[in-house]
């Protein structure tokens, strides 16, 4: 008991929150995050414009108030910073090891480095005095942490969504994004969350011209209306511009225009061909074929929870280890009645107030007693996130305990199961949040020692393998259950009601077309993760039930 309190984590950690005032800075000589060994660490403007790079002549990001930037472990000491207007200051947010850097990882690698919050008063009130989460408790700046991680990721997902408006001819967007990319190709990828051939081929068929020309075309345009207003220098401008230098500026100038610079600062401003969408170059609609039934782990890391109240009994033994759900937590909770749990040939009474936190599915059996009926809360958590947050907090041991029914943990999911319920299918930013103030009450409950542990073997050592794992046989599947392939295969029918070849396949072309929609993997990479040998049988298999090739399918 002791060692499960002293090894419990908070699940979101900061290792430090920095602010960093910045009075002058310029490319020759910019203003560095230092040395110091972190991990990965987020940058929040506070006040001011910085230009942020790897070096001085590769300053791709703009950083302004209410404008977040991911900072990589790797590229932390190589980060440069200048302020072409004066003073400026931003937070600097370390993050602890764990999820909080899984969780970071996937951002980067969806939605880019940078982000703008929206100018909403959720995004006001997360970011006022952000100095003072440094006074919070772990478990206040744990839930801001999640919060402001949480608000990214829909952010990334709103910023992808503006590359079909550029698309469509939204002129204002296109600029006011090559800006803040600085009129990088590759940071204007990073920031519409999509890589830059994508973007180079979109741009091909809507325009007809590449995006590194339309960036070119708008820096120049750009350069031309800072000449005309004459309130800064060439070199100034070169910088504003996104040019290494006043001569690089000066021979795109005239290359473009054909106009000594002095003509230019007296001419009109020059102006960007204004194109239109090409309507017979248009990608064509597809209409989607019926849906396979999703798998319940969302591939996006939201914490997802699945509850219901049960009172029926069990007819049967109920074997565990025939489950069609894929790897999850089951937390089982009686409210009244009694039943039995049979582990490993050991009988374990489930009694009121006894919780069971256990792996699904596993190697063991459930038998209701005769005449009394067994009534419980069964909540399972999906996603990878939520297995690695629980392993943690549970100290990778998963047991029977005994607490209080007035508990939060047994109140939280009494008031939130008919909403887990229906969305059953739907993980969401706002089921994410209530999962995770969930945990939290659970961490709270550990933390104050208000439960009894009971004597149990770890149920991490009698899981068994589920279809959403790479099985590569049917038989391998039922020989780590503990059946032969005949009996298993029985067994299975009698759940599913459908062959257990054609049940795995369809759940892994069903897992594989959520890749496809919320994940930028490599075709190839999510063919072997279905278990296909080759690229070409994957791409067959999946137009068969979904009537288009996975990239249609992930285009769409």
């Amino acid at each position: 008991m002791d060692s499960l309190i002293n090894r419990s984590k908070i699940l979101f950690c900061i290792h430090g929150i920095y602010t960093h005032e910045v009075s002058k800075a310029t490319p020759r000589q910019p203003y560095t995050l230092g040395g110091r060994k972190t991990p990965c660490s987020l940058l929040v403007g506070c006040s001011g414009i910085l230009h942020i790079g790897e070096s001085y002549n590769q300053l791709k990001h703009v950083l302004a108030p209410d404008v977040v930037l991911l900072v990589p472990a790797s590229a932390r000491s190589n980060y440069a910073i200048a302020t072409p207007h004066g003073k400026a200051s931003f937070y600097e947010i370390v993050l602890g090891e764990g999820i909080a850097t899984s969780y970071f990882k996937f951002l980067h690698q969806e939605f880019g480095l940078r982000y703008r919050l929206s100018s909403g008063e959720a995004s006001r009130k997360l970011l006022r005095d952000l100095s003072g989460w440094t006074e919070l408790d772990g478990v206040e700046q744990s839930r801001r942490l999640f919060h402001l991680l949480l608000q990214l990721h829909q952010e990334g997902k709103r910023q992808r969504k503006n590359i079909q408006r550029i698309l469509d001819g939204d002129n204002h967007l296109l600029k006011t994004t090559a800006q803040e990319s600085r009129f990088s190709v590759q940071a204007m990828a990073s920031t519409l969350g999509c890589s830059t051939a994508y973007l180079d081929k979109r741009f091909q068929e809507r325009y007809g011209l590449s995006c590194g020309y339309m960036l070119r075309s708008l820096r120049l345009e750009m350069a031309c209306e800072l000449l005309r207003e004459g309130e800064l220098t060439l070199a100034e401008i070169a910088y504003e511009c996104g040019y290494a230098n006043a001569t690089s500026l000066s021979s795109a100038l005239r290359q473009a225009t054909g106009k000594p610079l002095e003509a230019l600062r007296t001419a009109k401003t020059f102006q960007m061909d204004r194109v239109t969408p090409r309507s017979s170059r248009a990608v064509p609609r597809i209409c989607k074929p019926r849906q396979l039934k999703p798998t319940l782990s969302p591939v996006e890391p939201y914490f997802h929870c699945v509850a219901g109240l049960y009172r029926h009994e069990y007819p049967h033994v109920h074997d565990l280890s025939i489950c069609s759900y894929p790897a999850v937590h089951n937390w089982v909770v009686t409210l009244s009645g009694k039943a039995q749990m049979i582990i490993d040939g050991v009988e374990y009474d489930m009694l009121p107030g006894r919780v069971c936190f256990q792996p699904s599915p596993i190697r063991g059996t459930v038998r209701a007693l005769p005449g009394i009926v067994w009534e419980r809360i069964s909540l399972r958590t999906f996603g990878a996130i939520s297995y690695e947050a629980i392993e943690a907090l549970t100290a990778g041991q998963l047991f029977f305990l005994e607490i209080d029914l007035d508990s939060p943990p047994v109140q939280l999911a009494l008031r939130w199961m008919e909403s887990w319920s229906k969305k059953r299918n739907q993980p969401s930013a706002q089921s994410s949040r209530q999962a995770y103030e969930w945990l939290l009450s659970w961490y709270e409950l550990l933390r104050r020692g208000e439960y009894r542990r009971l004597d149990m073997p770890n149920l991490y050592d009698y899981r068994c393998p589920t279809i959403h794992q790479d099985i590569s046989t049917l038989t391998q599947y039922a020989s780590e259950s503990g059946y032969s392939r005949a009996h298993f295969t029985r067994k299975l029918m009698k759940v599913w009601g459908n062959p257990p070849a054609s049940i795995m396949r369809e759940q892994r072309l069903a897992r594989a077309a959520q890749k496809l929609q919320h994940s930028r993997l490599p075709i190839d990479e999510i063919s072997a993760g279905a278990n296909y040998s080759h690229t070409s049988s994957f791409t067959r298999a999946f137009k068969h039930v979904y009537g288009m090739t996975p990239l249609q399918y992930r285009y769409h």
